[in-house]
């Protein structure tokens, strides 16, 4: 693992997401604080929480700051971003995006402030009502996004995973660039 550009990341989510292309939208990396951060699902898979602490890991290693932009270099040198966590900042609210997990990790573990790319200025709205992180519960179980996330709006999701590693074409199949 080692570090990644910002500037990439961020063009690629002003590029990519249709709710971060306005005029007013800007997106950096941020320090924010555990505390202040909510999320719009109510329920984070314990299998994704139990995987982690890997990741963690991976950053201890690497000497990176705790979920700053990174890469993964594969077998044959490719490589996959490792998305920060995003929020979108609203008042005081910190609203994760990307990152629910390891936003729970954070507040579990004590981690008090978590790096992550914040949005700013965007006049969408979200696509559920956020809870606060303290609310999160952890399940083993699926739940369809209407069941986990209240007043789920499809249409209003962020296709933020889809953003950094979008499809290409090759041959007859589509797959994702890492």
């Amino acid at each position: 693992m080692d570090a990644s550009s910002t500037q990439d990341l961020v063009a690629l989510l002003k590029a990519n997401v249709r709710q971060y292309r306005g005029a007013a939208v800007t997106i950096g990396l941020e320090n924010v604080p555990v505390g202040n951060i909510h999320l719009i699902s109510r329920y984070v898979r314990a299998f994704r929480y139990l995987q982690i602490g890997a990741l963690v890991e991976g950053y201890r290693q690497a000497r990176l700051e705790l979920f700053a932009p990174a890469r993964i270099i594969l077998p044959g040198g490719q490589s996959s971003i490792v998305t920060p966590p995003v929020f979108e900042a609203i008042d005081d609210k910190f609203i994760a995006l990307e990152g629910n997990t390891r936003s729970l990790y954070c507040l579990h573990n004590e981690i008090n402030t978590i790096e992550a790319v914040v949005v700013r200025g965007t006049s969408e709205q979200l696509p559920g009502v956020p809870v606060p992180l303290r609310q999160v519960r952890i399940t083993g179980s699926k739940y369809r996004p209407s069941e986990r996330i209240l007043g789920f709006n499809r249409d209003l999701f962020r296709e933020i995973e889809r953003a950094v590693r979008p499809l290409v074409q090759s041959g007859n199949t589509a797959q994702r660039t890492s």
